[in-house]
């Protein structure tokens, strides 16, 4: 299975300090559309460059790459008197809710952690000639490569991480902007398609995302909607 997201935050953003008035803003995050752009690359890859302002009071944001203890944990294993579940059959599962760990020949079955990650994107695509934006599942375009011998873990989530903004024991306002960077690969946008159009394909559609964030206390952000853009698959 092909990687289809990546992250990459550009981070730019202001602390406040006693040089500079602080102007008080809520502990819990904020945050704004500003900009999405599409950036054509290689191999009928396309890139959607998005903008996101962000305010914060007490500068709790970010996480690091080595945070993956609880609540940050990337997924828990469902037990059963004190042992893993193993999976019998992995083809009856979702591909979210089992893993293959390395090294291993089972599969077993867990429960996925939203918390592991601090930046959230939900897709909506709008069929030509309809007036109406519906889900489009980022997360089952990845469970369709799925195979338990040749690619047992295929699930990929749309959500990222981005980094701590603060330095130590920084507690003050923070603010800046975000730039996530996502790619829909052919394989994605003739899954979007698909959905969108049935057994047609290669039809332009509309896509919008919403966007939302967290902080290290596991306070969420309002959601922002970004902007229609038309994809060419």
């Amino acid at each position: 299975m092909r990687v289809y997201n990546y992250l990459v935050l550009l981070l730019s953003f202001i602390i406040f300090t006693a040089c500079k008035k602080s102007p008080g803003y809520p502990d819990t995050p904020s945050i704004e559309f500003k900009d999405i752009k599409k950036i054509y690359g290689s191999r009928q890859t396309l890139n959607l460059s998005i903008d996101v302002s962000f305010k914060d009071g007490n500068g709790d944001l970010g996480l690091s790459t080595n945070e993956t203890t609880a609540p940050y944990q990337e997924f828990n294993y469902e037990m059963a008197n004190g042992a893993r579940v193993i999976i019998d059959n992995a083809d009856n599962y979702d591909c979210k809710d089992i893993l293959k760990p390395n090294g291993e020949t089972n599969f077993f079955k867990i429960k996925r952690n939203l918390n592991h990650y601090n930046y959230f994107i939900e897709y909506f695509g709008k069929a030509k000639g309809s007036n109406n934006f519906i889900p489009l599942s980022y997360e089952k375009a990845s469970c369709e490569k799925f195979d338990p011998v040749s690619n047992p873990n295929s699930f990929k989530s749309p959500n990222g991480r981005f980094p701590i903004l603060h330095p130590d024991n920084y507690t003050g306002d923070l603010e800046g902007i975000l730039n996530y960077t996502t790619i829909l690969d052919e394989e994605l946008r003739v899954y979007f398609t698909r959905t969108l159009y049935g057994t047609r394909k290669y039809e332009p559609y509309a896509l919008k995302l919403k966007i939302y964030i967290q902080d290290r206390a596991l306070n969420k952000s309002n959601i922002i909607e970004t902007k229609e853009v038309i994809i060419e698959p």
